[in-house]
């Protein structure tokens, strides 16, 4: 059957109208994809996912009852061992322009950080940086 063979068109049509009636469900599409990867630990290929985006779809999808903490993460999706490192409160802010990020920001008198795309890094209270993330060597403009 070639691409423009009028059975493959329609079900094309037809998935793109199923598509428009699902409903999304994490919790389930997180076990689906465990099972998966349980199956055959190539099997996340071509699903669109990873075993990092399993990781984050498992924390997002559970409470802290079912998964306690990354190594519990990790039967789940095969990652490595995890060293506990400290765990600061976040809190994340979506914006629906970012004009109203920059208001948000400046009525706050905000410092920011770090701006890589649409994420903008902060901290408060407010302290400067105390580790070597940030910098970067260039090499001199004179060659040296």
């Amino acid at each position: 059957m070639g691409p423009d063979d009028p059975r493959a068109l329609k079900l094309l049509a037809g998935d793109n109208e199923i598509s428009r009636l699902a409903e999304i469900d994490d919790r389930a599409l997180t076990d689906m994809l465990k099972e998966i990867k349980l199956a055959d630990p190539d099997g996340l290929l071509g699903t669109g996912f990873d075993d990092a985006m399993l990781a984050n779809l498992l924390f997002v999808t559970r409470p802290a009852s079912e998964i306690a903490d990354m190594d519990v993460a990790g039967q789940w999706v095969g990652m490595p061992e995890y060293e506990e490192g400290r765990d600061l409160p976040r809190l994340i802010i979506t914006f629906a322009k970012p004009e109203d990020r920059e208001r948000y920001v400046n009525e706050g008198k905000l410092k920011i950080d770090k701006r890589v795309g649409y994420v903008w890094c902060t901290r408060w209270p407010w302290t400067e940086r105390h580790d070597n993330r940030g910098f970067r060597f260039e090499p001199s403009k004179a060659g040296n």
